[in-house]
This record gives structure tokens, sequence and C-alpha cells, in this order.
């Protein structure tokens, strides 16, 4: 009994104790017991995961931090590869270069954005996007999304990749057991979290579904990764690496999102529940993380951190964070 599956089955257990009264034409003891104790149990739990219990517990959920002054000595940005296509760009390319496409495969296939990513090929900056089935009725039509298109991040003026010669059979965008969340549910990953499902590319050229496991430490929030399962999109194959383990091609294995939430944590409760409540003493808060690329080629997400004072919002420091394993340096503001 968790979360929004405990709250959907909380909700039949109430409608059948109330239709079961209805029959009787009185109160049914024993079935309204049911809902009665989980209603109980959903409290309980749901209370034993709020902040003004748990505010060290949120506070910490970003680990060790290592704090450093920023100074000219400081430079944890790559200056070799630095991105100067921005997203949208890089999406409308991919798109037109669908459309161009031979064969008019535009027709069947979408490029799906929201599975997209930036990650270094073969030591360069490349948006990669999947392409993936336009609808159901596509789906039953063809065998497999056909591959990928792939936009340089670094040079606007290189040519844009489509590849056509993969075979895509798992999918977000398949239905029934080809659909990827679905094949992973049976994969043993029912009872896990799963997000971020992005396609990697590996230094041979090969796709791979990345997706995010992940658990929760804290009732039923305090989300934390435990690992990713990479997915071969043809076979369905697929293997767990916990975090700090996942081949050195896989760029991303801790969502941004998730970075956020610790970031936030971490500002709101250093001082515990009360002073976030009440005295709000040097409280900050997290802009949208961004992925920036170090000088040693590895992946962090920046998010600067201001104060959430109205009348002075200035910057009070910048994090990195490794989106590869989650550890986290913090720079003050000088």
């Amino acid at each position: 009994l968790c979360g929004g599956y405990g709250l959907f089955v909380l909700i039949l257990f109430c409608v059948s104790a109330f239709i079961a009264s209805l029959i009787r034409e009185k109160v049914a003891v024993i079935p309204a017991g049911f809902p009665l104790c989980a209603v109980v149990v959903f409290v309980a739990v749901g209370l034993s995961g709020c902040p003004i219990f748990r505010a060290s517990d949120y506070n910490a959920m970003l680990g060790n931090v290592e704090t450093r002054e920023w100074t000219k000595d400081v430079q944890p940005k790559d200056s070799q590869h630095v991105r100067l296509v921005p997203p949208e760009l890089a999406a409308w390319l991919a798109d037109k270069q669908l459309g161009e496409a031979k064969g008019a495969i535009g027709s069947q296939f979408s490029v799906a954005k929201s599975l997209s990513m930036l990650q270094i090929v073969r030591g360069e900056l490349w948006y990669v996007f999947p392409l993936d089935f336009k609808g159901f009725n596509v789906w039953t039509s063809v065998d497999a999304v056909p591959g990928y298109v792939m936009v340089h991040a670094e040079d606007p003026r290189r040519p844009v990749i489509l590849k056509t010669n993969e075979k895509l059979v798992y999918t977000p965008g398949a239905f029934f057991g080809k659909n990827l969340e679905r094949h992973l549910w049976s994969e043993g990953y029912r009872w896990k979290g799963l997000t971020e499902f992005t396609l990697e590319v590996d230094d041979d050229g090969q796709p791979w579904w990345v997706v995010t496991v992940f658990e929760p430490t804290i009732a039923w929030s305090g989300e934390r990764v435990i690992g990713v399962v990479i997915v071969n999109p043809t076979t369905g194959t697929n293997q767990f690496y916990p975090v700090g383990k996942a081949p050195p091609w896989v760029d991303r294995v801790i969502p941004g999102w998730f970075v956020k939430n610790y970031i936030k944590w971490r500002g709101e409760y250093h001082g515990g529940w009360w002073n976030s409540f009440w005295s709000h003493k040097d409280i900050t808060e997290p802009e949208i993380p961004n992925v920036v690329y170090g000088a040693d080629q590895h992946p962090y997400w920046v998010t600067v951190a201001t104060s959430t004072n109205e009348g002075d919002q200035s910057m009070v420091g910048v994090y990195y964070t490794s989106t590869q394993t989650g550890k986290t340096t913090f720079y003050h503001a000088v």
C-alpha cells in the first residue's frame, strides 16, 4: 500500500464498502473495516514522510557535498567542447532531416524529442533523437522503428545524420509487450521506479535505451537513484548497472529533476523544518539544472542557487553534480 497504486486500492475499498452497505441497507461492518484500516495506514505512512518529521533526511538526500571557492584557478567546464547549438534548433534540424528523408518515413515515424539527450559520442557533443511510431496503426503495419537522428551540438554547420539501418523493436511508443516500460515490468522491474527513457549511442554507433531505476527512501518520497537498466532496442535483452558501475559511454544516470529536488531540499531544510517554515534563515533555491561537460569530459548538472529573498535574488553559488555518479561539488560565488 503506497503511492498512487495504494490510493487507487483504497478508493476501491471505500466504493466496495459503500455498495455492500447499500445492498444490506445497513453499515457493513466487516467490509467497512478494510478501508478504515487502509485509511489509517495510508495517512500514517504519508505523515511519516512529511518534512516536519524528516527534514534532516530531506536535507541529506544530496549526499556529501564538497565546498570550494570559485576562483580563476577553477575551470570545471571543458573549453574544447562548447555547446553552440541550442536544443530548440537541434530539434528543428532533426525534424527537417526526417521530412527530407527518402521514402517519406516521416509519414510513419516522428522525432521523439522527449527521449533525446545531449551526449558525447567519439569525443564530440551530439544530440541524439530517437524516432518512434506515430500511432497504433503504424505500429501494427511495420516491424520496427528504423533508427535515430544525430545533430552535432558543437558545430551548427555539420551535416545532420539520419540513421535508418537500425531496428528498434522495443520503444516507448510501441504497444503491448513491445512497449519499453511494459517490457521492463515483465523483466522484473514492476515494483521499481522507472524514469528518463533516453536513447544513447555507444562509441561503436550501437543505440541503447538507458532507463533510470529509483526507489523512494522517505515514505513515498525521497526518490534515490539505484542505477540504470540498459536495454537492447532490437532484442529487448537488458542489464542493470548500479550507480557508479555503468559503462563509460552512458552519460546520464541521475536525472536533472532529481538533482533539482535534492538541492532544493538542502537549501530549504539545512536549518531544520522550523527554520524553513518560520525563520527562513539562509534559505536558498535552485534554478533549472543544465548539462555541461567538464574538462575531464564527464557530464555534470550545473545548478545555480539563489536566495529566496524577493529583494535579493543574487547568485549564492553553483552546484556541479555528476550525471553519472551523483557526486556534488558546491562553488561559492565570490
